[in-house]
Formats: structure tokens, sequence, C-alpha cells
């Protein structure tokens, strides 16, 4: 069968375009941050004859949105100042928009006006979460969140106001724990549109298993899924669980023991200290507090009465000479 000559030349126009060129690399898709200066990245093997930019895939009909030929640039992109083009033939967008978000073709001849190579760049433009963190449902503070938990409960990690559509996972933050340590189930993602963003959040169950029982466990929250790279989004909570029964037991009958025991001890000093009061107050027993404390009965302060012969060996003590 013999196919027509212009069937053929288009065919052969058409290669580099579907499979590119190894004199021409450019990756797809790109990720633009809105609202900065953004460059889709190309990179030439050799030096460059010229360079056409697309603003679409109609690069039949449509003319170049810019050009660079000669070290020379133009074309109405160039002219109007939104669009640069670097000596490698990569093109500068210099305050990405929403109106970017779509696929650029470039055209880049070599040598000259019969080596060309096409390739066609899907542009993403990218918008962070406001705030840039995940939001931890009950939590104040993201940085250093504890919240206090039962074993079994419900988990929910916000992103406010991000694009593309990001996934989210539920994982435990500490790599060295057993992952059966704490079981995360019945993921349940919402996705609520913002105009050209969006509020995504993920809703987890959580289980703490009875035979571990740990008194904390650090979980984690991270996006996921194809676009995860494109912002650092992680956030971790530490979960602070109730003592088991049995602990709380023992630990009440500690602190009971202990207190009673300090009682009684101040108990016991507080009488000690009153006797000894009791009984310098009834070294003289012909005192009327002594007599008084006497009567009370509250200490003995009557001396026992001297014998005769105690009395004569204490008047042999005196001098006979006064």
């Amino acid at each position: 069968m013999t196919v027509p000559l212009s069937v053929a030349f288009l065919i052969l126009s058409l290669l580099p375009l579907l499979h590119g060129s190894q004199d021409l690399i450019c990756d797809s898709p790109q990720y633009l941050e809105l609202g900065q200066m953004g460059t889709i990245r190309c990179s030439v093997r050799d030096s460059l004859y010229a360079v056409y930019w697309y603003n679409n895939t109609n690069s039949d009909v449509e003319s170049p949105l810019l050009t660079f030929q000669n070290s020379a640039k133009n074309g109405a992109g160039y002219l109007s100042r939104e669009f640069d083009i670097s000596s490698k033939g990569s093109l500068i967008i210099k305050n990405v928009s929403l109106q970017h978000n779509h696929v650029f073709r470039v055209i880049v001849y070599l040598d000259n006006e019969s080596s060309r190579t096409a390739i066609d760049i899907d542009v993403i433009v990218t918008v962070p979460p406001n705030p840039y963190h995940l939001t931890v449902d009950g939590c104040e503070d993201y940085k250093d969140c504890v919240l206090g938990v039962e074993p079994q409960g419900i988990l929910t990690c916000i992103a406010k106001g991000v694009r593309p559509q990001i996934q989210m996972e539920w994982i435990i933050a500490d790599k060295s724990s057993p992952k059966s340590l704490m079981t995360f189930t019945n993921h349940e993602l919402t996705v609520k549109s913002k105009g050209d963003t969006f509020d995504v959040s993920i809703t987890s169950n959580y289980l703490v298993l009875p035979s571990v029982s740990p008194q904390w466990v650090t979980a984690e929250c991270r996006a996921s899924g194809e676009y995860y790279s494109l912002f650092d989004l992680t956030t971790k909570v530490n979960l602070l669980f109730p003592l088991a029964p049995t602990e709380e037991r023992v630990t009440t009958v500690d602190l009971n023991t202990d207190h009673l025991t300090f009682i009684l001890h101040v108990k016991l000093a507080c009488i000690a200290i009153l006797a000894f009061i009791l009984c310098i107050l009834c070294t003289n027993h012909e005192g009327r507090l002594g007599r008084r404390i006497s009567e009370l009965g509250l200490v003995s302060c009557q001396r026992k009465a001297p014998e005769t012969g105690d009395i004569n060996e204490e008047l042999q003590r005196f001098p006979t000479e006064i």
C-alpha cells in the first residue's frame, strides 16, 4: 500500500511532538505557585537557533506567545511584559495567575527551521493552605497540641484554601512504636470548593488496643496522594489517655495512707510538746498555776515528802555554822 506524500509528511512532523526528543527535555506537569514568579523549565542539549512558545496547543493556527531567535525576544506576551524567556529557552511567567493553569507548547529549532522539536507542558497552578499547616480539630496550637481523649474516638484534620485538591491520612508519628499500638479506620475525606481553592478534611476512627493501654500516643496527620510533595504539610498531636481503673485505685490508696500517716505524726508531736510545757510549769508546786494543774489532774505536780532519815542526811550537808 502506498502512503500519500502529504500524510507521510504530517506523520513525520508530529513524531517529535508525540514522543519528544533528546535535544529538548521538558518535564510535565510543572507546578507554579499563585502570585509568584514561575518558570516553565526546559533544557536544550545544543545551542538554540529559535524558540517559539504558544499559549495553547494550536501552534498551527495560533501566533506564538513569545519568540526567541538570534538572541532577540519578541511576541505579544513579551511586549506586554507578562512573560519573558531565559537564554536556555525556558518560559518565565512574571506573576502566576489561575489563567496560566493550562497546557503550553514549546517548539525549538536547533540549527535551522528544518530541525523542529515540539513538546506540550501541562502547568498546574498551586495555592498553599491558609494557614500554611494542617489543623487538628480541638487543637489551639498546632505545634504543641495535647488532647485528653478516650482510648477509642474520632480525629479530624483540616487543610483550608488549598489547590490542587490533596489527600490526607492519619498515622502513628513514632516510627519505633508498633503499628498495632493504635489503628485508624473508617476514613472519610470531605472536600468543599471555595472558588478556585478547596477546604479538605479527613475524619478517622482510632482505637487503642486494650492489651497495650499506653498513657499517651503521638498521632500525625499528613498530606498524601498525588500532590503530597507540593507542600510540606504535616502536624502532630499528643493523645493523652486516662489511667486504667486499677491504677487509679492504687494511686488513691497510696495517697490516703500517706495523708493519714502525716496527720498522726503531727498529733503525736503536739501531745509531746504540750506535756513538756506542763512539766516545766509544775517545777514550782507552790505556785498558783502549779497547784491548779495538779487539781485538774493534767500532770502530777506532787512531790514525795522526804522521810526523817533523809532530812537528817540533808542537814548534815550544810555547815554547822552559819
